[in-house]
């Protein structure tokens, strides 16, 4: 993929706390630190299970973890992109939004801006 264009990065905020600063990245750097994340996502999820496996020899989370694995990757906006071209307009559009910390509740409005208020000086007569 080429370098592409610019594109300015939000910062991540959690809990308050400012996780990651706002930065300007081209598209195939963002592309690639997004990337990077779903796999370290994918990864510490395999890892974190086969403990859960090996200590109390639970299958149920396994069998879990394959079913939905998968479908995570499906929904992933990289994988939109790139394996299914689809154009990055809308919900895809770059930068991503940030995925809700539950994902079963819809994602919360931005606050709206606030406007000016003008100062009304009253004259006197």
């Amino acid at each position: 993929m080429p370098e592409g264009t610019k594109i300015q990065v939000p910062a991540v905020m959690q809990m308050g706390v400012e996780v990651k600063p706002a930065a300007e990245q081209s598209v195939r750097e963002y592309d690639m630190s997004k990337w990077f994340e779903q796999m370290q996502q994918q990864v510490v999820g395999c890892i974190v299970l086969a403990c859960v496996h090996v200590h109390w020899g639970y299958v149920t989370p396994l069998a879990l973890q394959c079913a939905t694995a998968p479908l995570q990757l499906l929904e992933a906006p990289l994988v939109k992109i790139h394996l299914l071209h689809k154009p990055a307009t809308g919900s895809l559009k770059r930068p991503f939004p940030a995925p809700s910390l539950l994902p079963f509740l819809p994602p919360t409005p931005e606050p709206p801006k606030e406007k000016p208020k003008k100062d009304k000086v009253k004259k006197s007569k």
